[in-house]
């Protein structure tokens, strides 16, 4: 029992060396469940056990403490210059694209993000184009295609899109500035290949001018390092709470892996919408530029 506990915290502490290492990556989004682990072990221990296996379960809760802090959220206010952005991965073979099409006719919002774009849920979704001239449609190998679609113009047609990153950039003018709105849909965790697929993302993202904003499928939870490197590379942090939008594993594994990313000095309110025929829910967040 008490080796069984020592491997939880083992991996719990590797899950924060996700810079370094995919696999340590990938074990944040299990920190939750290794720490309960842990913490039932140190409960079962007998007396004589529970001292020295207390004080290695302490230390792995203050070594966890400070990288917690550096994923905090952006909750707060939303004033003047408030823009919104609805975030949905359709799923490929979703059968009802037009509830989703609905659902973004119903909340309007000024940019929308969308991930795993396929033939069938594109045609239905092709009313919106009027509603949203600028626009940047990215199709990738196969039901991987992202896009980012805008009210606003864009930025002398400036355009960007990387079919290998699942990646799209668009460079909008809101008048008194120009920002950029991305789309992202990242790989799965480790064994495949979204940790490389992150720092390449990170590298273009960095080259950029400007404030940035990105809605996405990260398949990954935002206390993961994938998550991080593209908040830092946009200077920008998730908003809102955190809440499930991936349910299909739970309750066993609550995932909250679809994101929106503001600029850090934004005010934030995000909503979550229906799953409307995905495997996702949609995000809808409102924020200050």
């Amino acid at each position: 029992l008490y080796a069984f506990g020592c491997v939880a915290i083992s991996l719990f502490l590797l899950s924060y060396l996700g810079e370094w290492l995919p696999l340590a990556d990938a074990l944040a989004v299990f920190r939750l469940h290794l720490a309960i682990m842990a913490g039932t072990v140190a409960l079962l221990l007998p007396a004589k056990g529970k001292t020295a296996f207390g004080a290695i379960l302490a230390l792995a809760a203050v070594g966890s403490a400070i990288p917690q802090l550096a994923t905090a959220t952006l909750p707060g206010s939303v004033g003047h210059g408030e823009y919104s952005l609805y975030q949905k991965n359709l799923l490929f073979s979703n059968a009802t694209p037009g509830m989703v099409r609905s659902d973004i006719a119903r909340t309007a919002p000024d940019f929308v993000t969308l991930q795993e774009l396929s033939e069938r849920n594109l045609s239905a979704l092709e009313s919106l184009l009027a509603e949203y001239p600028g626009s940047i449609i990215c199709r990738g190998n196969g039901p991987r295609g992202v896009a980012v679609l805008t009210r606003h113009k864009l930025s002398e047609v400036e355009t960007r899109c990387y079919p290998d990153l699942n990646l799209a950039l668009a460079r909008v003018d809101l008048g008194h500035k120009k920002i950029w709105v991305a789309s992202v849909h990242l790989r799965w965790p480790f064994p495949y290949k979204q940790w490389s697929q992150a720092r390449e993302i990170e590298e273009v993202i960095t080259k950029l001018d400007g404030e940035i904003v990105v809605g996405g499928d990260f398949h990954m939870v935002r206390s993961g390092y994938s998550d991080a490197r593209i908040e830092r590379a946009a200077g920008s942090r998730v908003a809102g709470r955190i809440s499930v939008t991936f349910p299909r594993f739970s309750p066993l594994v609550p995932l909250a892996i679809d994101h929106v990313l503001v600029p850090s000095t934004s005010g934030a309110e995000v909503e979550k919408r229906p799953l409307l025929g995905s495997d996702h829910h949609g995000v809808l967040a409102r924020f200050r530029i």
